[in-house]
């Protein structure tokens, strides 16, 4: 093998191999034997999995309920992690549905990628599956929302009842009615 000496290839770490009189241009490997091509799949690989890996750092969020007037009844949390998801009929990304009774003062969701979150919290005393409201609306259930957000004439908006998670976080709601 010969070094190139093509001028628009000076120094460029190619080098010319004669087999059979044909020329075939050969690629320096690294130290693995390993080609400039797959060196660059490497590259890009280890970008990759850099950049998807991102999104698996995860959060424990700690809910914690003050103010439970009764241990009868259920308790229902939603975690919400858009303003979409909230104001909408969308699915929540996590419901849970407790009795009162088996609640000891917190419950903890697990491995929650960092982002954004909003809770929502009702004491079903009845246990009817439903907030029961008074005629003109008003609920007669205790209720809550995360930072303790509340709301003028409906719920609070997605802007009051959010919070970010990067990490654990607790969240401590109060229950009102």
């Amino acid at each position: 093998m010969r070094p190139c000496t093509a001028r628009s290839h000076a120094g460029c770490g190619r080098f010319w191999v004669r087999y059979d009189c044909v020329q075939k241009q050969v690629f320096m490997s690294d130290k693995r034997g390993n080609s400039p091509m797959r060196q660059e799949i490497n590259r890009y690989f280890m970008l990759l999995c850099i950049f998807l890996g991102a999104d698996s750092w995860a959060g424990n969020l700690t809910i914690s309920i003050e103010d439970l007037s009764t241990d009868e009844g259920h308790i229902a949390f939603q975690v919400f992690s858009s303003a979409e998801q909230y104001t909408s009929e969308a699915e929540s990304i996590i419901s849970v549905r407790v009795t009162a009774e088996a609640l000891s003062g917190s419950f903890i969701v697990s491995d929650l990628p960092e982002g954004y979150y909003g809770i929502r919290v009702m004491h079903d005393v009845n246990s009817n599956n439903q907030l029961d409201t008074n005629f003109v609306g008003m609920p007669n259930e205790p209720y809550g929302f995360s930072n303790n957000a509340k709301g003028n004439f409906g719920p609070p908006m997605w802007d009051d009842i959010k919070f970010q998670l990067n990490g654990d976080r607790q969240q401590t709601i109060n229950l009102d009615l």
